[in-house]
């Protein structure tokens, strides 16, 4: 028992007399730590694991933006931000932030987009109704393309998947609620029209268009994603690249204890 207590009275007075020593035994591991923390909060964000901070700038200023916001947040799994700095956000700040690698991603809604979008769901509804009427089927509409999406150079392919997607299905779900509106609200001033005609011509009104309504469900509003950088910028690491510096870590502790 004594020869074990004097071992460990040895040993201690060496560790307190060899401060590189200590360094190894205590400093280097939290070191680690730390840079492996870091390392794997990094792989989470860009796997889509953690939440996506998304920069958002919303250009339109109308329902679409105040919509979206709202959605996205509570069921797209992203965070919006609006402001940097105390200061609201524009293309050209968002796309810097994202290139600089502050964050992964950039969300821009072009001027006009919500009211675009309730002109081409309103036109929609007429055509479907006229369409009826003719027993045809009114021709297929065309997509806006009013929403952008600014990616950091450096995320992985399936968060890009998931951020594209998430926003698609946000999208999807603030279309299909125009679209119900803007049937709803016509329909009701169709059965009036219908209404009044039979009302003035002492006849039975008919229950609605002869061939029925037929109107589209293709998504009308696109989403552009593209790099945040210039294309000289875009050039991605190889694997030694990425494992160079891994090995170089862990090869300081074969350094520095024979050093010691």
């Amino acid at each position: 028992m004594l020869a074990i207590w004097a071992t460990f009275i040895k040993e201690l007075t060496e560790l307190r007399r060899d401060r590189a020593g200590l360094l190894v035994l205590l400093v280097m591991p939290m070191t680690l730590l730390v840079i492996i923390s870091l390392v794997q909060d990094s792989v989470m964000k860009s796997t889509g694991e953690a939440p996506v901070r998304v920069l958002f700038v919303d250009q339109d200023r109308s329902f679409l933006g105040a919509a979206l916001t709202q959605q996205l947040q509570r069921n797209g799994g992203l965070e919006t931000i609006t402001r940097l700095k105390g200061r609201e956000l524009d293309e050209a700040a968002g796309r810097d932030a994202v290139t600089r690698g502050d964050y992964q991603v950039c969300l821009v809604i072009a001027p006009g987009t919500g009211n675009a979008l309730r002109q081409r769901i309103a036109r929609l509804t007429a055509e479907a109704w006229a369409g009826g009427r003719r027993a045809g089927k009114p021709a297929a509409a065309s997509a806006l393309a009013g929403v952008a999406l600014y990616f950091d150079p450096a995320v992985q392919g399936i968060l890009r998947t998931a951020v594209i997607n998430a926003l698609y299905r946000v999208l999807l779900g603030i279309e299909a609620r125009e679209r119900a509106q803007a049937m709803t609200k016509t329909t009701s001033q169709e059965i009036k029209k219908m209404m009044n005609a039979a009302a003035s011509s002492a006849e039975e009104p008919h229950g609605g268009p002869a061939g029925g309504l037929t109107m589209g469900m293709d998504p009308l509003l696109t989403i552009s994603a593209q790099s945040a950088a210039a294309g000289s910028l875009m050039k991605w690491p190889t694997a030694a690249q990425q494992n160079v510096p891994g090995w170089a870590l862990f090869g300081m502790f074969f350094i520095v204890v024979p050093i010691s």
